[in-house]
């Protein structure tokens, strides 16, 4: 969060999407700035592109136009060269122990937050679960997400790492919302904070 005169901004920390724009009362703008120290990327920590292109990638999605546009993205990009999309958190834990038990190399994990029967949240804590009964390294883990990321959310990404979130946001081009999923996949991918 940051605020400039009168305006007080929140921007994804990952892909700097301005979520949301306050004009705050004369009396409110005179304060210090209010910042919270969220350590972003610098931008050398993310190659300019992606390093190597995705095998297989997971999406569990609800909306069936934003699954089907995510699943096109990534394949046409060259991010990925399969998507597995499911509706929601139950069917990606199925799909994930149908990959494990086929030996499918599962390279991201996309999970939107608010799903119907299991959230991705839950399904992501569900999949760290099994990782580490299993002795597996931890599956990179992308969350899509309309909400802001408050402190509850913060903890869990760290929680959950590593892991990410992109926010959806609200009246933006498939092509802004394909470049900045492009750049939290590189930060994430790469390591980067």
């Amino acid at each position: 969060m940051t605020q400039t005169g009168n305006k007080r901004q929140v921007r994804c920390r990952n892909c700097k999407f301005l979520v949301s724009e306050k004009i705050l009362p004369a009396e409110a703008a005179a304060a210090a700035p209010m910042s919270f120290n969220v350590p972003d990327a610098a931008p050398s920590d993310v190659p300019a592109t992606m390093a190597r292109q995705l095998g297989t990638v997971l999406a569990a999605e609800d909306t069936p136009l934003i699954r089907q546009a995510l699943e096109k993205l990534l394949v046409e990009r060259g991010v990925a060269r399969k998507v597995v999309s499911v509706e929601h958190g139950f069917d990606a834990l199925v799909a994930f122990h149908q990959a494990l038990r086929q030996q499918v190399k599962l390279d991201l994990l996309i999970f939107d937050v608010n799903m119907p029967i299991l959230d991705g949240i839950n399904a992501a804590v569900c999949v760290r679960a099994v990782e580490k009964a299993l002795n597996l390294p931890p599956h990179p883990i992308l969350f899509f997400t309309s909400n802001i990321c408050d402190e509850p959310f913060s903890r869990a990404l760290e929680y959950l790492a590593p892991a990410r979130y992109l926010n959806k946001g609200t009246g933006n081009s498939g092509a802004e919302l394909g470049e900045r999923l492009v750049q939290v996949l590189r930060n994430l991918l790469s390591g980067g904070a």
